[in-house]
């Protein structure tokens, strides 16, 4: 066997630096936000009912009474026997998930007392709809503040009706009741988190977890943006914070709605968020070095293949070991 010749070696060396570069260019980075849209109920949503509003907000006035209706309609074939009822609900994690308390206490100052659905019990006939009404009776001594609950509709069908194409008329549908109390109303938030480490080199880790705390007595509404500048290169990029619900004294995690692709680099990012009447702001600022593991090891790669292409007798000596240990000797 003959000993690879300096041409055959500079031509392999050659199409190791172009498999390099391209693995460079083409190894796009995404980073893919969990796409979780806001959801503050789990599972109200049904094929066979629809709810209009699925969400109700309104400020009381304390020991008066105000009336609302929901509309509620049956997509379904059959007629559907109704059991309607309200529940109070709170936040039970910081990604958005609520705990309903289907055993409730039937408390004064509870909004299962003072929220009464009139006519709660009745048949909706099938591709029609029909107007609830549901009364609101504020206790004069309600505290100020935000009280939550949900207005459920729960059908009542036998099993020899569901079929497997109608399984999910088994599901009740519920809306929100968002209800304010009137007097000391403090809106007021934080931001905690939106760090993180200042050399990023796993993509999962290059963009901060945002926490926003809700310190006032009153839901908060919080949204914005994630500014990047790319400091080397200076271009910006804008990702976007959708808007959420925090509820008084919780903590809920931002969902960022991002797919921008991002090259390694030296990153200035801003967080800018807005929440309330008045437009109050959240913000933080960090400078992050990016460099992917995957460019790291590509960078090596060529660092090394420039020096066997360029540096003579380094190359000599490789092709010389590589020649022994094909011809074993």
């Amino acid at each position: 066997m003959k000993i690879m010749s300096y041409k055959s070696s500079s031509i392999i060396i050659t199409l190791v630096i172009i498999v390099a570069v391209i693995t460079l260019i083409y190894t796009p980075k995404y980073v893919n936000a969990d796409d979780v849209f806001e959801t503050d109920v789990d599972q109200l949503a049904i094929t066979s009912l629809s709810i209009t509003p699925s969400i109700y907000e309104e400020i009381l006035t304390l020991g008066e009474t105000s009336t609302n209706e929901f509309l509620l309609t049956n997509n379904s074939n059959i007629p559907l026997p109704i059991k309607s009822y309200i529940r109070v609900f709170e936040a039970s994690d910081e990604n958005g998930g609520v705990n309903i308390d289907d055993q409730p206490e039937y408390e004064r100052l509870s909004p299962v007392s003072w929220i009464q659905i009139e006519s709660p019990d009745f048949i909706i006939q099938p591709n029609t709809s029909r107007t609830v009404v549901v009364n609101f009776n504020p206790p004069s001594d309600l505290p100020p503040g935000g009280h939550y609950a949900t207005i459920f509709f729960e059908p009542l069908v036998p099993e020899s009706y569901l079929t497997s194409s109608s399984l999910s008329i088994g599901s009740r549908i519920g809306g929100l009741l968002f209800l304010i109390g009137p007097g000391d109303i403090i809106t007021d938030a934080s931001l905690i988190g939106g760090q993180t480490s200042k050399f990023v080199f796993f993509e999962n880790k290059l963009f901060p977890e945002i926490k926003v705390v809700n310190n006032g007595n009153i839901h908060v509404r919080p949204r914005g943006n994630i500014t990047y500048e790319n400091v080397i290169t200076g271009n910006i990029k804008e990702i976007e914070i959708r808007e959420f619900t925090v509820l008084p004294t919780k903590t809920r995690i931002a969902t960022l709605n991002n797919d921008e692709f991002l090259w390694p680099g030296i990153y200035k990012y801003s967080i800018n968020i807005v929440y309330g009447n008045e437009k109050s702001k959240l913000s933080n600022n960090q400078v992050v070095y990016y460099l992917q593991l995957v460019y790291l090891i590509v960078i090596m790669l060529l660092a090394g293949v420039s020096v066997l292409l360029f540096w003579h007798k380094p190359r000599r000596r490789i092709i010389r070991t590589l020649s022994v240990v094909i011809k074993g000797k």
